[in-house]
């Protein structure tokens, strides 16, 4: 006769058994291979460290005047930014040629990135801003509170600030062009706050949002690859220039008795040259 103590560990032994039986052990899942590289026929790849570099420039008029509430409100402001920019040769970029159908099409990637051609751009702004904005009484009108701001007091305005913004390069047919990878346009908000008024302002804070600000300088143009140069490979370096100057945009906002207008100017230049690896 067995003791309860001896058939309650027979018991566990079997059911151990039993359930190793019938749970063998997973095999570990072996690691998925990577893809084998894709060859376009008649596609020709080569490599270049690439070095990037330039300048843009950003400033607006910004007027407010007229009425609002028992106040006079009037405003004027001159914001201005200057900003050096670039990226030294710790990237690696191949240019990528194949033929589809009866036309040849282009690209650029960052080497070992499929598709990819950004590049971290480091970027040197400096912004100053004069002016100031006013609200004071108008006669025989409802009581104004007044309020004044000087557009050059924000901490910002004098300072070299250092920003760190992706790029990349985008082609189209034959051109390309560095282009930073935000959106383009008017309205991002930009790294140095010169020319905002202060926060318990009654004046708006997009006073200080150039249209050209950085990160989305005035957008630098097409110009095209340098193809020859490009596959001839007694050309160890070269470089292509890009200028995009003095463009402009205006706007007007409000309606009477208090209306805004904005005049925004932009330019940018840069350099980018290719090393042969």
């Amino acid at each position: 006769m067995i003791s309860a103590a001896a058939a309650a560990a027979v018991m566990a032994t079997v059911v151990a058994v039993s359930s190793s039986a019938q749970t063998p052990p997973v095999p570990p899942i072996p690691p998925i291979p990577n893809p084998p590289t894709v060859h376009i026929p008649g596609e020709k790849v080569v490599k270049f460290k690439l070095v990037f570099e330039g300048t843009s420039h950003a400033d607006r008029i910004d007027d407010v005047g007229g009425q609002a509430g028992g106040c006079d409100v009037q405003l004027h402001a001159d914001i201005q930014e200057d900003v050096t920019f670039g990226r030294g040769k710790g990237v690696t970029m191949e240019f990528v040629r194949f033929k589809q159908g009866k036309h040849f099409r282009y690209g650029f990637q960052r080497s070992g990135r499929n598709l990819d051609s950004s590049f971290n751009v480091v970027a040197k702004v400096h912004r100053t801003a004069s002016g100031a904005g006013d609200l004071t009484q108008h006669p025989n009108s409802v009581s104004c509170q007044p309020s004044h701001f000087d557009a050059g007091q924000d901490p910002d305005c004098g300072k070299t600030i250092t920003s760190n913004d992706a790029w990349g390069l985008k082609v189209q047919n034959d051109h390309f062009s560095p282009r930073p990878g935000k959106p383009l346009g008017g309205g991002f908000a930009g790294p140095d706050s010169c020319g905002t008024p202060p926060s318990a302002s009654p004046f708006s804070s997009v006073i200080s949002d150039l249209f050209y600000q950085w990160p989305v300088p005035s957008q630098l143009p097409f110009e095209p690859i340098p193809l020859r140069k490009m596959f001839n490979t007694r050309f160890h370096a070269f470089a292509v220039h890009f200028k995009a100057l003095d463009r402009e945009q205006r706007g007007h906002s409000g309606v009477p008795p208090l209306l805004e207008t904005t005049d925004d100017h932009g330019s940018a230049e840069a350099t980018i040259r290719f090393i042969r690896q």
